[in-house]
């Protein structure tokens, strides 16, 4: 999930790369619409707009990783990603405007707005340009792999680690009731949004305790989703939630008793007759955490 020196500093330089080949292509747009070759036009129309898109998805990607540089390194990046972004909202508003003009044939006023897209593109590249000292100003050593996760946006840039929170029942998990639920019902539900669904199983016992490996393996996730389930005790499922601050949701089943305290958090009653209500729940809840992103 999280990303390295060498690629963040490789995607930055793929960044500025963009920000060339853009320059370029609003350029060639102006050549274009001087001439008035239409055709070419349109075809450098669909170049600008995509030049805008990757730059855009770049800032979006690390729009949580630059507080962190600020605050750590004492540099002043989040503002100028607002204004750089802002400045992408009017260059396409522009382009959208010039491309009507073009297409209805009314130069003149084609002619005055290609005029206020290449200021606007000059504002563009001189704000994010700002952007590519940043390697220089920051020491990776003081970075560390919490940092890191903050990069990337669940569903479009990585996938979503869940962590699902249960009593086994049985040391075999072909006899394990909760282990068929998990595997029947909402570990395919995860994957079919794009989540991977991570547990214990197959990585310790049920009797074992709570070590340094199994604390790290449920922080690394993005969420825990937990189970209470009907006549078992709770304590690992206590501790496990304990080991992430991203309590998704707490999944009741029907008979059982899940602890006040948890009260405040997203409940969800189930039946092991009908899952259906906790698996629109779960899908709910983990739209609303934004852990997946539906494909259009």
């Amino acid at each position: 999930m999280a990303l390295s020196q060498s690629e963040f500093d490789e995607e930055l330089r793929g960044f500025a790369g963009n920000l060339g080949i853009f320059r370029t292509s609003i350029s060639v747009l102006d050549s274009e619409l001087n001439r008035r070759d239409i055709p070419s036009c349109f075809t450098s129309f669909g170049s600008v707009f995509g030049e805008l898109d990757r730059l855009a998805n770049f800032l979006d990607k690390y729009d949580s990783f630059f507080p962190i540089l600020d605050t750590k390194f004492g540099l002043d990046t989040v503002p100028q990603v607002k204004l750089v972004k802002s400045a992408l909202g009017s260059l396409r508003t522009s382009l959208d405007q010039l491309k009507k003009f073009v297409s209805e044939s009314k130069f003149k006023p084609a002619d005055n707005e290609m005029k206020s897209l290449s200021r606007l593109a000059a504002g563009l590249i001189k704000g994010a340009s700002s952007l590519l000292s940043v390697p220089a100003k920051i020491d990776y050593s003081r970075l560390d792999p919490k940092d890191w996760k903050m990069i990337g946006i669940p569903g479009v840039h990585y996938k979503s680690r869940v962590f699902l929170s249960y009593k086994w029942r049985d040391s075999n998990p072909a006899k394990d009731e909760n282990e068929s639920l998990m595997s029947n019902f909402i570990k395919p539900l995860l994957e079919l949004l794009g989540i991977v669904p991570v547990t214990f199983r197959g990585s310790s016992l049920p009797q074992d305790p709570i070590d340094d490996k199994a604390i790290q393996l449920i922080s690394s996730c993005n969420g825990v989703v937990a189970f209470y389930t009907k006549g078992d005790s709770i304590g690992n499922v206590e501790h496990e939630i304990a080991q992430n601050q991203n309590l998704i949701a707490i999944c009741n089943e029907e008979g059982s008793r899940a602890p006040s305290m948890r009260r405040d958090r997203l409940q969800i009653e189930f039946s092991r007759n009908d899952m259906t209500p906790v698996m629109f729940g779960l899908v709910r809840a983990l739209k609303e955490h934004g852990l997946f992103r539906l494909k259009a």
